[in-house]
């Protein structure tokens, strides 16, 4: 397994500095990518603007378009440095609107640019929601998949990230994932076109009961998860009376297939543990409906 350097840039730029800003940041991905080798260097949320603003005055002031000044600068270390920079910015959009954003640059310049979903507190009186999706970008580097502050709390976005479309898989896809969805097709005879993983560390991590959004699978198909690691206790709760429960052990290389109605009238959880337990991790896949032919194209962005 390769080893990536990543070096995060702890400065605290200042509101309304943006000249002052763009100098703080240049010292700063020279220091990480000279000084620490790191190839992949990560700015503060609103780098280019500092945080927080006291007016929408005042944030309007401090954006910029994706082809302004501070994007342009960044672009110009990452070539310079060789490395992949990612920095937050106060993004003018389209139409005048402005965005909590971070942009991803590469030796060759601007590779993507990410606006924040989930505004937090305040930034609601200044910024519109983001509107890209969550996408994963390829970089030189590899793929990454950018998040900022309070999407990161929203279990449901890093999960939506962590899937792979199989209908074909992206260049990069590892091979065991390859492997497994092949392993998995051939034993069911379900064409399965997504895999989402998740990693659980230990006892702590857990996800709540829940079933599938029935809009975003296929009717008639059933739902298979993959379990690799240690062994952890899934509960499946009928949703109505009398709410009977079937608990489920899945074991290391278990293969559990869930049918279509069960998200119809079950849910499904992994619950934390107070007992010792081990890493594991899950993979679920899934018939997903066709993409549309302007999906095929999306850069990346999971649907």
């Amino acid at each position: 397994m390769t080893s990536i350097r990543i070096g995060c840039a702890q400065v605290s730029p200042k509101v309304g500095d943006l000249e002052g800003n763009r100098r703080l940041a240049k010292t700063a991905v020279r220091n990480l990518a000279v000084g620490f080798e790191s190839r992949i260097v990560v700015l503060p949320e609103l780098m280019s603007s500092g945080y927080v603003f006291d007016s929408m005055e005042e944030a309007r002031s401090c954006g910029e378009p994706t082809d302004g000044p501070t994007i342009s600068r960044w672009a110009e270390d990452a070539a310079d440095y060789g490395s992949v920079i990612v920095g937050g910015f106060a993004e003018l959009g389209e139409h005048g609107a402005l965005y909590n954003s971070a942009a991803v640059l590469g030796p060759d310049g601007l590779l993507a640019v990410y606006r924040k979903a989930h505004l937090w507190d305040r930034e609601k009186l200044w910024f519109m929601p983001g509107n890209l999706g969550f996408p994963v970008f390829e970089t030189p580097i590899g793929r990454i998949g950018l998040l900022i502050c309070w999407d990161i709390w929203l279990p449901d976005v890093p999960r939506l990230m962590a899937h792979v479309r199989l209908d074909p898989a992206p260049p990069l896809t590892p091979a065991p994932i390859l492997d497994a969805a092949a392993r998995v097709v051939g034993a069911t005879a379900v064409p399965f076109n997504t895999v989402g993983l998740n990693l659980y560390r230990d006892g702590r991590d857990s996800v709540a009961p829940h079933h599938d959004h029935l809009n975003e699978i296929r009717q008639g198909f059933p739902i298979a998860l993959v379990s690799l690691g240690a062994t952890r206790r899934m509960i499946i709760r009928a949703s109505s009376h009398p709410r009977s429960v079937i608990n489920v052990d899945l074991e290391a290389g278990s293969l559990l297939l869930m049918d279509y109605a069960t998200q119809l009238h079950y849910t499904h959880g992994v619950p934390k543990t107070t007992e010792p337990v081990g890493e594991r991790i899950s993979l679920a896949f899934r018939v997903k409906p066709t993409r549309a032919p302007s999906e095929d194209s999306a850069g990346g962005v999971y649907r």
